[in-house]
């Protein structure tokens, strides 16, 4: 071509397959990172800011939508810019790992997992963080569809996950608690502003999380091992923090 030509994927933010960076299962990525995810990004404090409607769409993107065969994680440090009316305005910082899609068949749309840094877990929705300084837990969501524990023969309320067989309720409550979404909540005993890689551990428990469930784990499990790779990851120092990740990571 004699003349220079403009790329229209990248003037529209698109990869060059033409898709959304964050859905795109061509592009062989195995995590939506800030970098690869949010192009033409406005940055703030050295940290991306993005609008709250692109947050929420990444943050419920489900990869597999794209074709791709393994969950991919909305991995986000930043800000989030809110304008939509009947929100609270300004810019907030978010702090965030969501997974979608997991073990998603017809008639469901798969579990969701997410671990978000928040100020506290009691906070109300008002209670919006300024910077990563406000960061003072971080907090486990594990969605789970309602068809999908009548196929793994658990139930999920109270935010807990028991099998099936201990379930204390008769015929008609099991099948009203399994109607619809059930949630599995955990709050990390991590300490963000006091270890310095609590960031780190946090994003450790959340791909092992998503990594046995894929893997066909029993959903009643998913507490009690998380609690136990916390206590293993307590008291690791930084320097020790690389080898015993590969390690964990490796079993």
């Amino acid at each position: 071509m004699i003349e220079p030509s403009i790329d229209a994927h990248k003037a529209a933010g698109l990869c060059g397959h033409g898709n959304e960076p964050s859905t795109c299962g061509t592009c062989q990525t195995t995590e939506l990172t800030q970098a690869e995810a949010l192009v033409h990004q406005e940055m703030k404090e050295g940290l991306p800011v993005i609008s709250a409607e692109d947050y929420v769409r990444f943050y419920n993107t489900d990869i597999r939508a794209a074709g791709a065969d393994t969950a991919v994680t909305f991995n986000f440090q930043g800000f989030v810019k809110e304008e939509r009316e009947g929100y609270i305005q300004g810019t907030f910082y978010k702090d965030t790992m969501a997974t979608n899609g997991i073990l998603k068949a017809e008639g469901h749309e798969g579990i969701h997992v997410s671990t978000d840094g928040v100020i506290d877990y009691s906070a109300s929705g008002n209670y919006q963080m300024k910077s990563l300084e406000d960061v003072g837990e971080y907090d486990i969501y594990i969605k789970v569809p309602g068809k999908l524990q009548v196929e793994k023969m658990c139930v999920v309320r109270y935010e807990s996950c028991t099998p099936e067989s201990e379930f204390d309720g008769d015929s008609e409550e099991l099948e009203r608690t399994r109607s619809e979404d059930g949630y599995i909540v955990m709050r990390l005993k991590l300490e963000p502003r006091e270890d310095k890689l609590a960031r780190q551990k946090a994003e450790l428990i959340h791909n092992q999380i998503v990594r046995f469930v894929e893997r066909g784990g029993a959903l009643h499990e998913i507490q009690g091992r998380t609690r136990s790779l916390e206590h293993r990851l307590e008291n690791i120092s930084e320097e020790d923090f690389p080898t015993q990740k590969k390690l964990l990571e490796s079993e």
